[in-house]
């Protein structure tokens, strides 16, 4: 089977209103796929409806074969897949170990307490109550007891929010070893660097419809900003600031766009605008099209908590 998950036409629908509306996708098996959005865009709504939390209006989603809304099918659809919940939590006063093993005893079948406890580099730590472990730690504890079921498909909901840089690098780590390890990952996430570092495919939604959705590479080209060429402090030289107006600046930053600019016969060589840049002293940054660019153009900016902001706020 190619496809891990396959849904078509998904509706869910709350008083009047479609929380989604109609949405299709395919999960290929094996890949880190990241499904993105501000809060009420839908995107909590359709992963709880795959991992068989709530029920659907309409349209049909299939999981690993098995059809979400089927009692026997759902059932199975239980066994196979893993959820680690944003901030996870577990029972404070238990140990690492003894948590793992309480976790353990929901399935039938489950790995080794030792081996989990191995691949997620937390032995020194299996005597340590939970209340007592950093956040990075509790959040590696969380990925070891999502997989204590060996799940062949693993739900990650802003799985570093509140990390710092040190620990988040270790759960990517740990992240992409899992999906080389064959499994498929649906993450779900606000952190637009992390996307891009992890995920294979992407789907945006925005008010309860996707739309956009492929590579982070392909969805930064088409729906990005395009090339820039930024120079911060601009108007400190006079030649630049012939060169600015209101759709061109923010702050103190000339922004560029290097590929529009360039089509232009009559305007100034970029080599030459760095050239005035450098000799005035100026800072130059060259920026490429990234995912927060095409998310920003999409749907709008959002806090860490996942509210949308004002989408017309420029980015430099």
């Amino acid at each position: 089977m190619e496809y891990a998950i396959e849904v078509f036409n998904l509706v869910k629908r709350y008083s009047s209103r479609n929380v989604v509306d109609g949405i299709s996708f395919s999960v290929r098996r094996g890949i880190v796929f990241a499904l993105l959005g501000p809060n009420g865009a839908g995107k909590t709504t359709t992963i709880e409806i795959i991992e068989c939390l709530r029920t659907l209006t309409s349209g049909s989603v299939y999981v690993l074969g098995y059809r979400v809304g089927d009692g026997r099918d759902e059932k199975e659809i239980k066994r196979r897949i893993g959820m680690m919940p944003q901030e996870f939590r577990a029972l404070d006063k238990l140990t690492v170990r003894e948590n793992i093993e309480l976790f353990s005893k929901f399935y039938d079948r489950h790995r080794g307490i030792d081996e989990v406890l191995k691949e997620f580099d937390i032995e020194e730590y299996s005597n340590v109550r939970f209340e007592r472990l950093s956040g990075g730690l509790r959040q590696r504890l969380g990925l070891a007891i999502s997989t204590i079921n060996d799940p062949e498909i693993l739900f990650l909901d802003e799985p570093t929010t509140g990390l710092d840089p040190a620990s988040r690098k270790q759960i990517w780590d740990m992240v992409k070893r899992l999906k080389n390890s064959g499994k498929t990952i649906v993450l779900t996430s606000h952190y637009m660097e992390e996307v891009e570092h992890l995920a294979d495919e992407v789907a945006v939604m925005s008010k309860g419809r996707i739309v956009a959705m492929g590579s982070p590479y392909h969805i930064a080209s088409r729906y990005g900003t395009g090339r820039r060429l930024v120079i911060k402090g601009y108007s400190r030289s006079r030649a630049l600031t012939e060169l600015a107006d209101s759709n061109n600046t923010v702050g103190d930053a000339l922004i560029l766009n290097m590929d529009e600019y360039s089509s232009n016969k009559s305007s100034i060589p970029i080599t030459e605008i760095v050239d005035i840049a450098i000799r005035d002293g100026l800072e130059v940054q060259f920026r490429n099209p990234s995912l927060e660019d095409a998310f920003l153009r999409l749907v709008g900016r959002m806090d860490d908590e996942g509210r949308l902001l004002d989408s017309r706020t420029e980015q430099i």
